[in-house]
C-alpha cells in the first residue's frame, strides 16, 4: 500500500512519528486531567499540580526514544516490520527491570547510566525538579535515531 501513495517514504515516516507523538501527548494529557479531576477526593494529600504535570509529561521523553528505536529498526533492518516494535518494547521493559535491579544491588550502580530510566525518573522530577542535561540527552538520542531512520528509509527493501 505504501508504494501506491503519493508520499515519499521519508514523508510517511515523519508523518507516522508525528501521529505517534500526538497520540502519546493525548494519552499523557488524559492521565494528567484524570489526576486533576480526582484531586478533590484526596483532601489529605498535598502535592503541587505543576510538579505532577512535569512528572507526567516528562514521560514523553523515554516513550519518544522507544518510538524512535522502533522506527530506526524498521528502517535499517531488512524484513523487520513485524519485530522492530517488539524489540523496542523488550528494550523498554527490560531496561526498566534491569534498572530496578541496579537500584537494589549497590555493586551494579555503575551501570545505571546505560538505561533510559536513569535519565527519566518521575519521583526525582517531582522532588528535585528538572535535570535539563538529562532531557537534552534524551531528546538528542531520539533525534539521532529518527535521523538515521529518515536517512535509511529510502534504501529500505519493501516486500510486496
Amino acid at each position: 500500500m505504501l508504494l501506491s501513495l503519493p508520499l515519499s517514504r521519508r514523508e510517511n515516516l515523519i508523518g507516522q512519528f508525528a501521529v505517534t507523538v500526538l497520540t502519546l501527548f493525548m494519552a499523557l494529557l488524559g492521565a494528567y486531567l484524570g489526576l486533576i479531576v480526582m484531586t478533590p477526593l484526596w483532601k489529605d494529600v498535598e502535592f503541587s499540580v505543576v510538579k505532577i504535570a512535569v512528572g507526567i509529561f516528562a514521560a514523553m521523553l523515554p516513550l519518544l526514544i522507544i518510538t524512535a528505536l522502533s522506527y530506526f529498526l524498521t528502517a535499517t533492518i531488512p524484513s523487520s516490520k513485524r519485530f522492530a516494535g517488539a524489540i523496542a518494547y523488550v528494550f523498554w521493559i527490560g531496561s526498566y527491570l534491569v534498572f530496578g535491579l541496579t537500584m537494589a544491588v549497590k555493586a551494579l550502580n555503575d551501570f545505571q547510566p546505560f538505561f533510559v530510566y536513569y535519565y527519566y525518573n518521575a519521583g526525582d522530577l517531582i522532588n528535585e525538579g528538572i535535570n535539563l542535561g538529562h532531557w537534552i540527552l534524551l531528546l538528542a538520542v531520539t533525534a539521532m535515531l529518527m535521523g538515521v531512520a529518515w536517512w535509511k528509509v529510502e534504501d529500505k527493501e519493501l516486500g510486496i
